[in-house]
């Protein structure tokens, strides 16, 4: 029985006794592909509620001791400004860095089992979130149609999805890609 040959460490080579091989690596089609399950306008709106109720309590705490620091400070007329101040720069530093970060979604989102994917299906980045944060307050301002096209849309994405190149979806990213 002659030399049967062996495999490279990274197993893409074959040596046949002369010359190394490249080994045909399996397509694509040869994994089976999970269905992506887009997460709908209920359990979103879920999601937003368990959000908003974390950040009405933080907003609470921090305007509370800025208010007092003003007021102890004599800047009455400006408690207003500082109060929508920070809960904009808050409620934006919250989603943008809990959707960019390894989890890929904020508390409410953890809570529901919903994940933010980009469109190749990985996390997004700090820029695109916050893109996605600010998008998704003009779908409020525009009396909240683009949040209710997440109910209309065949991928449930609302205005600021579309506008960020973004998908949530209602699986966990190691669950959607086989990643421990």
């Amino acid at each position: 029985m002659g030399y049967q040959g062996e495999y490279s460490p990274d197993g893409r080579w074959w040596w046949d006794g002369y010359r190394w091989i490249p080994v045909a690596l399996p397509s694509a089609a040869a994994y089976p592909q999970q269905e992506v399950a887009y997460a709908g306008f209920w359990i979103r709106f879920l999601a937003w509620f368990i959000d908003w109720l974390v950040l009405g309590v933080a907003g609470f705490v921090i305007g509370f001791v800025l208010g007092v620091t003003a007021a102890l400070l004599g800047y009455r007329a400006s408690l207003g400004v500082i109060g929508y101040g920070q809960a904009i720069l808050v409620a934006w530093l919250y989603y943008s860095f809990l959707h960019s970060s390894r989890a890929q979604a904020s508390l409410g989102m953890m809570a529901t089992g919903l994940s933010v994917v980009g469109a190749d299906g990985m996390r997004i980045g700090f820029g695109r979130a916050t893109g996605r944060y600010f998008a998704s307050v003009l779908s409020g301002l525009l009396c909240f149609v683009g949040y209710l096209m997440i109910a209309f849309t065949a991928r449930h994405r609302g205005l600021h999805d579309m506008m960020a190149r973004t998908y949530v979806v209602r699986a966990r990213p190691q669950q959607l890609y086989g990643v421990r």
